[in-house]
């Protein structure tokens, strides 16, 4: 069943030390609210930022959700067209795009290793 406003979520969950993905260690987000995609200091991981998550109706900081991924060597731009390609044609009919779950090893494309790291700023 496809949502009513067409409207399409990113999936992320990090494996904590415990071997379980927590309430704090998950994030799904409208694929709208991706602001930006950036390698981080040229290392093997690549920054997402989000319209922050913990906004509400009426809300006037400016924070933003960061999303730290674990990519392979030099593959930054090829996890970047995946990612914009998952935005512009789902694959099912759920709205729901699994970008990074380190607990099940389920990753949008083989270039993400893991390392999901979610974060407030």
């Amino acid at each position: 069943m496809r949502l009513a406003q067409e409207q399409s979520y990113f999936y992320f969950a990090d494996q904590a030390g415990d071997g379980a993905a927590d309430g704090n260690e998950q994030l799904c987000v409208p694929t709208t609210s991706l602001r930006a995609m950036e390698p981080k200091d040229g290392g093997a991981a690549l920054l997402l930022y989000f319209q922050s998550a913990k906004l509400h109706a009426g809300s006037t900081t400016t924070a933003t959700t960061k999303v730290e991924l674990t990519v392979g060597t030099l593959k930054h731009k090829d996890v970047m067209e995946a990612i914009i390609s998952a935005i512009n044609k789902p694959t099912n009919d759920t709205g729901f795009i699994v970008v990074a779950d380190d607990e099940n090893s389920v990753f949008l494309t083989s270039d993400i290793t893991a390392g999901t790291t979610i974060v407030t700023v």
